[in-house]
C-alpha cells in the first residue's frame, strides 16, 4: 500500500507558490512544479484553485498582509503616508520576483482591498478631497513600486566604465554612495509626494 497523500489547503498552495517565487524565481512557478513540491498530482490543486491566476491573487494576498496598515493611524499625515510606503516597498522587496506577476492586474485578494480601503480612508481623513483620492492613491502605488521593481543603482557599472564617453554620467556614479542610492532615491521621492500633497491641502 502506498503512503496517505499529504493533506492540502489553499494555504499551503499559496506558501508554496510565493517561496517557488523567491527562491526559484518566475519561470519556475508552474502547476507541475508547484504540485511537486507539494507532493501531490498537478490535478490535486484544482480541488482548491481554479487555476494559475487564483494562485497569482493567493500570492497577492500574502504580500499584501506583510504591509503594516497600523501606520495609518498615525496622527500626522506624513508620519503616517512614509510609514505606509516604506512597509509597502519592504513587503515587495522581499518578494522581488512576485511584483512582475502581480502588476496590471484587476485587485481581487481580500488583503489587497483591505490595503487599498485604509489609504483611501486615511487619505479621506486627512482632507483630500473625494475626486482626488483615488488619483493620489495611483501616484503613491506607482512611486512605491517603480522603487521596488526598478533598483536604478544597479543598472550601472563602475564609473570608470563611462568616463570617456559619457563623462557627466560617470562623474556623478563617482561621487553617489551606492550603497544607499536606492533608499535615498525612494526617500527623495516620497518626501516630494506628501509634500505634494500637503501643498494641495494647504490651499
Amino acid at each position: 500500500m502506498g503512503g496517505r497523500r499529504p493533506r492540502l489547503s489553499r494555504d499551503d498552495i499559496a506558501l508554496t507558490a510565493l517561496d517557488i517565487l523567491d527562491t526559484e524565481g518566475l519561470s519556475a512557478l508552474t502547476m507541475r512544479h508547484l504540485a511537486a513540491r507539494l507532493g501531490v498530482r498537478a490535478a490535486s490543486l484544482y480541488n482548491h484553485v481554479s487555476g494559475y491566476d487564483e494562485i497569482i491573487d493567493l500570492i497577492q494576498d500574502l504580500v499584501n498582509q506583510e504591509i503594516d496598515l497600523d501606520t495609518l493611524r498615525a496622527a500626522e499625515f506624513a508620519d503616517g503616508l512614509m510609514g505606509f510606503a516604506r512597509s509597502y516597498r519592504d513587503a515587495f522587496l522581499r518578494h522581488p520576483h512576485a511584483l512582475p506577476h502581480l502588476v496590471r492586474r484587476q485587485m481581487a485578494s481580500p488583503n489587497a482591498l483591505r490595503t487599498f480601503d485604509a489609504l483611501a480612508g486615511f487619505l479621506a481623513r486627512h482632507g483630500v478631497p473625494e475626486a482626488d483620492v483615488f488619483v493620489t492613491m495611483g501616484m503613491i502605488d506607482g512611486a512605491i513600486l517603480g522603487a521596488s521593481l526598478d533598483l536604478f543603482e544597479g543598472g550601472f557599472g563602475p564609473s570608470a566604465r563611462y568616463a570617456a564617453s559619457h563623462p557627466s554620467l560617470a562623474a556623478a556614479l563617482a561621487a553617489a554612495d551606492r550603497d544607499r542610492v536606492n533608499e535615498a532615491a525612494f526617500e527623495l521621492a516620497l518626501r516630494g509626494i506628501v509634500a505634494a500633497i500637503e501643498g494641495t491641502l494647504s490651499r
